[in-house]
Order: structure tokens, then sequence, then C-alpha cells
């Protein structure tokens, strides 16, 4: 399925695939009138509809920076009703193309979708250049505005990353009555608009397009019919028709939605779509399921409709024009200015029982890294999966969902087991650890992949790290050397190429698992040697609850809806409305001194009582030694939100006294007096927090309080890799 390219890749509206249609099949009717949906944002309707608004956008998304010609590139998505005037889009910047807006379809279920190609110069320094837009609509009777903020050249990069924009179909009405749908929205616009944010990360599952297995009749029946007569029915062209209408229409009022929309007109986005995107699971399926007609034709529709929507193109021109690439799915390689760039692979076009990735792709992707792709000024390379890279394993459960997936029909329908059964006739949990990498059935390719990018950080020194989402919880992982490699070569971590952090960031809506669920991950599978020399581990980065600030028992694993700020340090720029900006950095080689000039740094946002060389001792610490439950706590508490859940100015959860019995205190100045023996630090010296990526994990109450829900952070450094630089002995 997943590697055929559609067969009608110029018409958004059908998709049809041929197979059976049983003698007895009923004419279906069309899907029923559109009424409010008790489950999800105001603005969603079951089936969606068309939005009211004739005009829609621009939905901003960013491509990449040429560094060469320090030019930034972009695009913008304008959809109009195909009876009105083509509404004019113009810019306060003069534009560094000439390039004629690409009208992708003529007529999309009554639309005209424009691409708009963007390309600025770079501003020479430090700060933030404000881009303004105008949109003309209705013949120019009617006019729209707005901005979006691009770095100066020595500016860093600031942004966000989330996931899992929506609630799945088994969420309640009145769990969504009680958390809402724009909570945590609200709170990332209000700090986007304290700090306006340069990029915004979509991690996965933007649009949530379970319902469609019970508002379209034919789908709906489909998943009741027996196993032989499931994969091997017909997908019609009335049922594309039907089923690109709600991929269409969904898209629409999701991009519409107030919260959403103000995002994606003020901060340009870079996607990669997952499972909900699609149908919950796809491409975790049996062969003869996820090859079957109307799997097929679902997927490929999705497809034509997220090229759309999520990356402003279509099947025809994405892999050719627009530049992404892939044996046939549509990666994307993107340079954010001098230091940064981000890799981010489609893991579910070319994905079956077997592989995430085609080992064409992942040829395509390190010839890429080690090309011109990435420029030779990059310190620091973000790699986006939506489903995590590292989490637990859990290779019993595995054996019993591969049990039962492979017993007759029959056994599958016995009452005790088909009440476990998905809507497709599976184990609900078989297409859930089947999505995981560390899927005993994907943990190869997976290691393979963390071998070569290994490599790739040791050969071009640049520090690689992951951002996910999907599992709804907030969470953080670790790859390093291993102690005996650590302690053989002299290892720290700014000089370890085999340090790599993982962040999960989901869900932005989502209902969060169960606190007992999030304690029960702790006691399965989570820290293991994938490679030789290489360890790995879940890490506990939660020292308090959001919750009132109390201590937290099981610290790898939170049971909140949470967003994720980050930004390079090591220049001007905000720290999700503080201002934090980067330090100085010194290590020393055979050859002598080494350093790095930063910005000054600003106060920590503990309060200290103590010297001014505890404090540097604190940020080293936290820093280099960060989730180290045998020698301190982990991350730093960052700032809080407003009472009101907006913005982040407010006092950590928890302020360390640092007095003489203080734990966070004395586990840190054990550390300096660690390091001193070590050889890692002369006596004296105040260390400082090297430069590198900062990233803040906020988390969302799962208390109400009388003016909303508060969001409290977590934060952590993610250090340059310096490889060939030796720790002082």
């Amino acid at each position: 399925m997943n590697d055929a390219n559609p067969e009608h890749p110029d018409d958004p509206v059908h998709e049809p695939k041929a197979g059976i249609r049983r003698p007895d099949s009923p004419v279906d009717p069309a899907p029923a009138e559109s009424r409010p949906s008790k489950t999800q944002s105001p603005a969603i309707n079951r089936p969606p509809r068309a939005p009211d608004s004739p005009v829609c956008g621009p939905y901003l998304q960013f491509i990449t920076t040429d560094n060469e010609t320090r030019t930034y590139y972009a695009s913008a998505l304008v959809l109009h009703r195909k009876d009105l005037p083509t509404p004019r889009l113009s810019w306060d910047h003069p534009l560094a193309n000439e390039d004629e807006p690409d009208v992708l379809y003529e007529n999309i279920f009554n639309f005209v979708a424009t691409r708009h190609q963007l390309a600025f110069k770079i501003p020479e320094g430090v700060g933030y250049e404000r881009i303004g837009w105008t949109l003309v609509k209705d013949g120019g009777r009617e006019e729209e505005t707005g901005a979006f903020h691009i770095p100066k050249w020595d500016a860093p990069w600031r942004g966000a990353f989330f996931s899992c924009n929506g609630f799945d179909e088994t969420v309640t009405e009145g769990v969504v009555k009680d958390f809402g749908f724009d909570n945590v929205w609200k709170h990332l616009n209000s700090v986007h608009d304290e700090t306006p944010l340069n990029l915004m990360i979509w991690g996965g599952d933007q649009i949530y397009i379970d319902f469609i297995f019970k508002d379209i009749p034919f789908l709906k029946r489909w998943v009741e019919m027996e196993w032989e007569h499931k994969w091997t029915h017909e997908f019609s062209a009335e049922t594309s028709m039907y089923c690109a209408s709600y991929s269409f229409f969904t898209y629409f009022e999701t991009w519409e939605r107030p919260e959403v929309k103000a995002a994606l007109r003020s901060a340009p986005a870079l996607m990669m779509w997952d499972d909900h995107d699609i149908f919950d699971g796809a491409g975790s399926y049996p062969p003869e399921l996820h090859d079957s007609p109307v799997m097929s034709g679902l997927f490929q529709t999705a497809q034509k409709m997220r090229l759309l929507f999520q990356h402003h193109s279509t099947p025809r021109l994405v892999n050719t024009k627009h530049k992404m690439f892939g044996h046939s799915g549509q990666n994307h390689i993107a340079q954010l200015g001098p230091k940064l760039a981000i890799l981010v692979p489609d893991g579910r076009t070319e994905r079956n029982e077997e592989r995430v990735h085609h080992p064409d792709t992942w040829d395509q992707i390190f010839n890429r890294l080690d090309g011109p792709s990435i420029a030779e000024s990059t310190v620091h390379l973000i790699v986006v999966f939506a489903v995590p890279f590292s989490f637990i394993r859990v290779p019993a459960a595995e054996a019993v969902f591969e049990f039962f997936k492979n017993q007759a029909p029959w056994v599958r329908k016995l009452p005790l087991i088909k009440s476990t059964n998905s809507i497709f006739g599976l184990p609900e949990l078989y297409d859930d650890l089947l999505d995981e990498w560390t899927h005993d059935k994907h943990i190869k390719e997976r290691n393979d992949t963390l071998k070569r990018l290994q490599e790739f950080a040791e050969k071009r020194s640049i520090r690689v790290s992951f951002f996910s989402g999907d599992v709804h919880c907030a969470t953080a992982s670790r790859f390093r050397s291993d102690k005996a490699t650590r302690k053989s070569q002299n290892l720290i971590p700014i000089n370890d190429s085999k340090l790599m952090y993982q962040l999960v960031a989901s869900a932005i809506v989502n209902q969060s698992p169960s606190a007992n669920v999030c304690i029960a991950y702790h006691f399965l599978s989570n820290e293991w040697k994938p490679l030789p020399q290489t360890e790995e581990k879940m890490i506990p980065m939660f020292e308090r609850r959001p919750e009132g600030g109390m201590q937290v028992r099981f610290r790898k694993v939170m049971p909140n809806r949470n967003w994720m700020y980050w930004e390079m340090t090591g220049g001007e720029g905000g720290s999700g409305g503080q201002g934090q900006g980067g330090t100085r950095y010194t290590v020393k080689d055979d050859e002598g001194e080494k350093s790095g000039e930063h910005s000054e740094k600003k106060k920590h946002h503990h309060i200290f009582h103590g010297k001014e060389r505890d404090i540097g001792v604190l940020n080293f610490s936290r820093s280099f030694y960060a989730f180290d439950t045998k020698k301190g706590y982990p991350s730093t508490l960052g700032p809080t939100s407003a009472p009101d859940g907006t913005g982040s100015n407010g006092k950590p959860t928890h302020e360390h006294h640092h007095g003489p019995f203080c734990h966070h205190k004395k586990s840190k100045a054990f550390q300096k007096e660690e390091l001193v023996v070590e050889g890692k630090l002369a006596e004296g010296d105040v260390p400082n927090e090297t430069a590198g990526l900062k990233v803040r994990v906020w988390l969302e109450s799962r208390k109400k309080e009388v003016q909303g829900r508060q969001f409290s952070s977590y934060e952590l450094v993610i250090p340059e890799l310096l490889v060939g630089v030796k720790a002082k002995k």
C-alpha cells in the first residue's frame, strides 16, 4: 500500500481502489447532516463541513535557510472559494524571489488552493525581524493583517514543539468538559505573545480523523464485515469522494480553530504527520489489511490532504519542485541559520509490520546529512520522530498480542477476546505497541539508525537530539557512552558524541494517561545497552509536581498535557519570556585553551543565599550531571504561568533555600568535589553552564484552580559537542 504513489495524483477528490463488491452489498447513504462535535472543539463538526469564511489563510510553513546567500525560505497557503476574486497577499519586506504563486488545485471541493513561495534576505546582527503581511479579500473591500518574526543572522532560533492536537474517539464528554480543548494552546500562544517564536514544530496527529469510521456509512459497515470480506472489499469512487471531503474539511475546521489559526498565521510551521492524521495505527497492521483496497484508499486520500495542508504541496510536486525526498515518502531537512538544523523523517508512508523506513530512504537521509544539506557551521541537529525513538520495552506484551493477532478470526471474535479488540478486529494494543521504535520488529532498524547518527555526530562534531510525541505524556531519555568508555576516554558530556537526549512533548490537546499508568512505566524495561559502548535510559527529569510543587517519587514520566519551548543558547534572545541567554564555556585540550564567547548569563530563577561560586557550581552541574539520582536531582525548575494559566513570569513551584541541610546544594557540591578528584576541574575553578540547546517543558496542572489550570516548567541545557576536546587532566 504505502510504497505506491496515488493512482490519480492530480485528482484531489477521487482515489478509488479495485476490489470485490459483494452482490448483497447495500447502497450506502451519504454522510448525515453535520452537527457540532460533543468531544472536540466547538469549531469542529461531525461530519466536518465547509468553513463559514470564503477565504482562509495565510497558513505559514517554514522551509529552510540558505546560508550561502543568507536567504530565508517559507511558503504561505491561501484557500478561497472558486466563485470569488483571487485574494492578494503582500508583505512589508521585499521578496528575494520573483516566483509566481502556485495554484495547487483549481477546484478542490469548490475551493482554489494557492501556494505563495516566500524568500527574504536575512538581516545582519542580533534580534528578530518582523515580517508583516496583508491579505486583501473580496476584490479589495476587506483586508486582514498579521506578522511573523525571523531571527537575524547572529540571533538564536527559538520555537515550540508539540503533538496530538485533538481528542481521539475514546475520550468522554466529561473529560473534554473538564480539561477543555484549548487550555494548553492558550498558554503556548500567550508565551508566543511575550516572546515571538520563530518556528512551531508539529510532531504528528495534527488532526484526529478517527470519527470517519462512525460518520461515513460505508466505513461504519466495513469495520463490522467478516475478516475475509474486510480486506478484499473495493474502495469505490463514491466512498473515495466522501473520505476526501471528510479529510479536507477536517483540516479546514482544525486550521480555523481560533487558537490554531492564530499560531499558523504568526509562526511558520514545520510538520510531520502521524497515524491519527490517517487513521489509528496506520501502517501497523497485517499485510492483508495493510494492503487492502479500503486501507490503501484511505491512506492515499489522507496523503493528498496532508500534503496540501501540512506541506503546501501535491503528490506530483512534493518530491520535485518542493524538494522533499524519500524512496516513496516525504522527508525533509531544514537549516535554521548558521548553527541549527532539523531532520523530519516521514514515519508513516513507508511503514509496515517489518519496517518504518525503506533502506533507500535511510541512505538518502544520510547522504544529505553528509552533504551540503547541513551547513558546515551547524552545531546541533534536531531529529523529529513522531513516535519516540527511545521508550519503554514490553516484549512479553508484544508476544501476547502477536499470538492473538495470528489466531483465526473466529478466535478473536470470542466474547472475552472481542471486547479487547480495536475496530479492525485485532487486539487493541497490537498496533500501539507495533508503532513503537522499541518494538522487537523495529528495534534493529532503530539501532542501525542510532549507530549511523553516532558516526555522523562524531564525524561532523554536531550534537544530535530527538523531539518526539505520540504517547500523551511528558518524558525524557538519554543515550551516551557507557561507564567504562567514559572512564577510559575521560569523557564529559561536552565531548561525548554518543550523548543524545530525547524530549517527548505530548499531548497539547488529547487526554493524558492516568497517573497509575505513568507510574507503571517506571517498572517496565527502560534502561539497556542498545549498541556496544552505548547506554540508554529514560531519565528522572521531573522533581516536583505541577500541582502545588510537591516532590515526585516517580520522576521519569508525567501524566500531564504539555508543550515544549526550545532555543539555542550562546547568543542574544529570549527564553520563553524570561530573556535568559547563554554563557561562556572553557575547556582544555592538548594544545591549550578553547573557549566560546556568549552573552552574559542573567540571574537564574532559583533564589540563592550562598556565594556566587555556588551558583556557578549549580549551573554547571545542571548541564553536566543532570538526571543522576545517586548524586543529584534532575533538571532545573523553570518559571510558572500566571494564575490564569498564561505567560511565563511566575516563580518556580519550589525554591531551594541552599542552606546547610538543602539536599540540592549538598548534591551539587559533592559533584564539584568529584570533578576535582577526577581531574576534570581545577581546585578553585568556578565552572560555567555550557552553550547548547535549552529546552523548557511546560506541564499543565491536572488540578483546576479558581482562575484555571496553571503551568509549571522544567529546564535542561543540552551542551554543544566539541569532538577532540579533552577534559583537563
